[in-house]
């Protein structure tokens, strides 16, 4: 073994606090569990997603995302963006953050990503 016995590793499994904002439970309510990740890039979020795919199993998803780093706000990963989002049941993105300190030919266009996830099969 390693030397720690059964109860240390029980004791210190049912107290351990996760990083914040990585699949952190946020509030449950009426059934409902809001869960906060600070993914941002696109395979970060399909990690996310599918890490929640299997721990609530037949699940509704919602996906939630603020374009809010140098990386989400630029257009230049909007195809994977779309096909890692669309791994969520409902997908909801807020307006790119700061979006006028990017050229509108290097922005994220949220109307060409929601025509995207919805060719993915997800709206």
């Amino acid at each position: 073994g390693c030397g720690i016995s059964k109860d240390k590793i029980s004791t210190a499994l049912k107290t351990f606090k996760s990083v914040k904002r990585r699949l952190e439970v946020r509030a449950e309510v009426n059934g409902i569990t809001i869960i906060d990740d600070f993914a941002h890039h696109p395979t970060a979020i399909a990690g996310t997603l599918a890490a929640l795919r299997s721990r609530y199993p037949g699940a509704r998803i919602w996906a939630i995302l603020e374009p809010r780093s140098n990386t989400l706000r630029r257009n230049v990963l909007q195809n994977d963006l779309a096909k890692s989002l669309a791994m969520a049941d409902e997908v909801v993105v807020a307006d790119v953050f700061k979006s006028d300190a990017i050229p509108e030919a290097e922005r994220l266009d949220l109307g060409s990503l929601a025509a995207q996830i919805q060719r993915h099969g997800r709206h």
